[in-house]
């Protein structure tokens, strides 16, 4: 009985060590992915500036483009992560198939 318990807690200790690394290395490459979000944001906002000034379009309009650009951006990355997480459920799957066999 006692070497059951030993084992359901050994067991458990490194499960919860393998779900720690794994939300460790999430937390990581999100603030990775926020410093790179950051580092693009001035360009994309220059870029933007740069298409009002050569198309003449008034600042209220400019800020209507402001707004279909950061929309443009968001829907592009969602597209990028539903992607990316469809990538990532696959690899999941294919690793489990290898363990069975």
């Amino acid at each position: 009985m006692k070497k059951i318990v030993e084992e359901k807690a050994i067991r458990a200790a490194k499960e919860f060590h393998n779900e720690f690394r794994k939300q460790i290395v999430t937390g990581i490459t999100a603030g990775f992915a926020f410093l790179i979000a950051l580092s693009w944001r001035e360009p994309i906002s220059e870029a933007v500036n740069l298409l009002i000034e050569k198309f003449g379009v008034n600042t209220t309009a400019g800020m209507v483009y402001k707004f279909i650009s950061a929309i443009l951006v968001t829907l592009l990355a969602t597209v990028g992560l539903v992607f990316l997480s469809k990538w990532s459920v696959k690899d999941k799957g294919e690793d489990n198939s290898t363990k069975k066999d």
